[in-house]
């Protein structure tokens, strides 16, 4: 009787635990966290340590582990002893599985994204620049004999500037 109780009281914290985690790991503000229901969960807080998932176990074993618990604890026909003895057998020993890989790929490339944005968002462009891009738009559009022209002109125009002899009425078109 006491084992079930104390089996329930886990699979409640493992629950509550899981709920706080998910919340923490989906990037929630601080006033956005979950809190636990339970009112025994910080007396519990000890099990977290070892409520951490071991080293090539499958969550998903350790989902079912949880279940069977939950069943055994919650149905009064089962003895203590089928639970006891399912708990006692352990978790199988198993290779991580490829989707655990994709995740922490996906999340390196998030990151990469990320930062990439960032750094493009602090790189402050220049005037010149932005006029430089249109400009070149503009020039695209043109026929090529009139972009040799306008390449002619626009050297010109910036040859003499760099002199320091550009000049309102310097340049006239015709």
């Amino acid at each position: 009787m006491v084992v079930k109780k104390i089996n329930i009281f886990r699979s409640n914290y493992r629950r509550e635990l899981k709920k706080v985690l998910g919340s923490e790991k989906s990037g929630a503000g601080t006033d956005d966290l979950y809190i636990p229901s339970l009112w025994y969960y910080k007396h519990l807080t000890f099990l977290r340590n070892q409520e951490s998932q071991e080293v090539g176990v499958s969550s998903m074993e350790k989902e079912d582990e949880e279940n069977t618990q939950e069943e055994t604890a919650d149905d009064p026909e089962q003895g203590t002893s089928s639970g006891i003895r399912r708990r006692s057998a352990g978790p199988e020993r198993v290779p991580l599985a490829s989707s655990k890989r994709r995740k922490v790929d996906t999340e390196a490339k998030r990151n990469e994204l990320l930062s990439l944005a960032c750094s493009h968002l602090q790189r402050s462009e220049e005037d010149g620049d932005i006029l430089a891009r249109g400009w070149a738009q503009e020039f695209k559009k043109m026929r090529p004999d009139q972009q040799v022209h306008a390449w002619k002109a626009i050297n010109y125009i910036l040859y003499e500037g760099r002199l320091g002899r550009l000049e309102r009425n310097l340049v006239r078109i015709n």
